[in-house]
């Protein structure tokens, strides 16, 4: 049913804005743990590294995907064009979203005893 041609634009779009969306997650988690060891004042390169990172390490996946779907000469390849899209969506959505999770996470006062 997921592979329907007419459920594989939803299902696409709706992954990367979840992803991207998450961002917000991914800067409060790291903010926090930044907190329990002290390391308050790194939290502006911690938090464009950890909103990087990730979108990176997918778009360089796809890539290698593609090219040996490319050297095996197959049908069906994921188009360079649209994983550079999504990786440009995924760091104009996330990376924001990274900052303020992370400046939130730091505006907070501790509540536990670490």
């Amino acid at each position: 049913m997921l592979a329907h041609v007419t459920i594989r634009p939803w299902l696409y779009y709706s992954t990367i804005i979840f992803l991207a969306t998450s961002g917000y997650m991914n800067g409060y988690a790291m903010a926090r743990v930044l907190k329990i060891f002290g390391r308050e004042n790194d939290w502006k390169p911690v938090a464009m590294v950890s909103g990087i990172f990730l979108p990176l390490i997918i778009l360089g996946i796809i890539f290698a995907i593609d090219f040996f779907e490319y050297m095996e000469t197959a049908d069906e390849e994921f188009p360079v064009a649209r994983a550079l899209a999504s990786f440009i969506i995924w760091s104009i959505v996330g990376l924001p979203l990274t900052f303020v999770g992370a400046a939130r996470a730091m505006a907070e006062q501790a509540t536990h005893g670490f």
